[in-house]
């Protein structure tokens, strides 16, 4: 059972690089980025750091690796934005201090890290969520990147339930409805608005 566990946790880990892939595609090679949110990168940025330090603090292999791809596809994600005219020097900014902090609390208190660990990821598809929801224009998110994210999400709960791992567990239960209105709204703008060849 420990080896299934830990199979479904490096799944969840390929996945979770694995969302910021489409959606880098459509930013950098379509040239799209109509209703996509450069806080929700920068935020994933900054959770992908803070948990960077987690996994090297509480050996948990699956969730530094994870991480370590994490950061560097939603870095991408915000250069790709920031080549195409967004404003994301704050935004990476943000995510460098959340960073700092959570090295502080690594060696400072290991509460402070759980705290980071999980509200950041608890929150980071929440403007994003906006986003979509007040915008008509959503052409630059990426369908795709968003069912991985939520196939991600569900095996990273799957995951803490199977190690007992509350600061695993949360954010993905959090998340989940998050990315759900996400993919709805966007394939609700779609269908109404955009011929299905552009879905």
């Amino acid at each position: 059972m420990p080896q299934l566990i830990a199979g479904v946790g490096f799944a969840a880990a390929l996945l979770a690089i694995a969302r910021a892939l489409p959606q880098a595609g459509r930013t950098l090679f379509q040239r799209r980025t109509a209703g996509v949110s450069a806080a929700t990168w920068g935020l994933s940025l900054a959770s992908s750091l803070v948990w960077i330090v987690w996994g090297i603090t509480f050996a948990n292999l699956p969730n530094l690796v994870a991480n370590l791809g994490i950061g560097l596809a939603s870095g991408s994600v915000l250069l790709v934005l920031s080549m195409r005219g967004m404003h994301t020097g704050r935004v990476a900014a943000g995510a460098v201090g959340i960073a700092c902090m959570a090295v502080a609390g690594a060696f400072l208190s290991h509460g402070l890290l759980n705290v980071l660990a999980v509200a950041i990821p608890s929150v980071y598809f929440l403007p994003q969520m906006v986003a979509v929801i007040r915008s008509r224009d959503v052409d630059g998110v990426s369908l795709p990147a968003w069912c991985i994210a939520l196939v991600g999400m569900l095996l990273w709960l799957v995951y803490g339930i199977g190690i007992h791992n509350i600061p695993v567990i949360l954010p993905s239960l959090f998340c989940m409805p998050q990315i759900g209105i996400i993919i709805g709204r966007t394939a609700d703008l779609r269908l109404r608005h955009v011929a299905p060849a552009r879905l």
